[in-house]
């Protein structure tokens, strides 16, 4: 079941939730004007990659598949996706890369339907837990519950070269938010 409006008015504008589904939306906008390959890269080189944290130690290039997708059909006849890599992409060891993918990924969304379910949920419930905690704290919330979602995801598989993106570990904050208040 989808929600279609909370019952909680809220006593003031959320601007801030105003102002991260503008970003979240310019984002993808760009992304969408991209070739599917260069989508790819793009999130290669703003996602957060897990495997990243590692190479800050070790102090050696990382390189990430660039990989096509095609759809084929198997023996029974069903389309199934097929993988083919194409290309690469060297990561540097940057302390300044990873530490700002720890932000770009949280305003980067894998499609439409991916930025329209956050982005929902965030008008719906963010303007409530908005108006409780004021903007600036507020922010630093959505903030730092999209770390905390990122650093779980890094936790998980530390190892991982698939890059991470989407604001749905700092929406899902937002909503534990609006459900404790």
């Amino acid at each position: 079941m989808i929600p279609l409006h909370d019952h909680n008015p809220s006593h003031s504008t959320p601007f801030v939730t105003m102002a991260l589904i503008a970003i979240n939306t310019i984002v993808m906008f760009y992304l969408a004007s991209l070739s599917p390959l260069k989508q790819q890269e793009t999130a290669i080189e703003h996602g957060f990659i897990p495997a990243r944290i590692a190479q800050l130690q070790t102090n050696k290039p990382l390189e990430v598949p660039v990989q096509e997708v095609t759809i084929v059909r198997d023996q029974l006849g069903r389309r199934v996706p097929q993988l083919r890599e194409v290309g690469k992409v060297d990561l540097p060891p940057s302390l300044a890369d990873v530490v700002g993918s720890l932000l770009t990924t949280m305003f980067m969304h894998g499609g439409w339907f991916h930025l329209i379910g956050n982005m929902w949920f965030l008008w719906l419930f963010g303007n409530n837990v908005e108006d409780r905690l004021g903007h600036v704290l507020y922010l630093v919330f959505y903030l730092v519950g999209g770390l905390l979602a990122t650093a779980c995801h890094w936790a998980y598989d530390p190892t991982s070269t698939t890059p991470v993106i989407g604001a749905s570990g700092a929406v899902a904050a937002v909503l534990g938010g609006y459900a404790v208040t």
